[in-house]
């Protein structure tokens, strides 16, 4: 079984905002709260993603986070498969050894 190396995940993990996300299709924004309409009282770091407005998360105090939401969006495209595949997987070899045996 070829295993997925965990670490850049949980060091992806560790750099970026909390979840659950929230995808609101409103205004076509990824929220990090749990409420997705921005309010008055939104910190711009709740944003994960905007595609409304290119340059609503430029913050250079703030880059550093930003880019790593971002990164993780991008990078999540070939772990996501690539987890599935292994839980698959380890579910199957798991079956083959508690199946009954006649």
């Amino acid at each position: 079984m070829n295993s997925i190396n965990l670490y850049p995940i949980k060091a992806a993990l560790a750099k970026i905002l909390p979840g659950p996300w929230r995808y609101d299709a409103s205004n076509d924004c990824v929220w990090a709260k749990k409420s997705v309409k921005p309010t008055a009282e939104s910190n711009p770091l709740d944003r994960v993603c905007d595609a409304s407005n290119p340059w609503a998360l430029y913050d250079p105090t703030h880059a550093p986070l930003i880019r790593a939401n971002l990164e993780f969006i991008a990078a999540a495209r070939e772990w996501i498969p690539a987890l599935v595949a292994e839980v698959e997987q380890l579910r199957a070899e798991l079956a083959s050894i508690t199946a009954p045996t006649i």
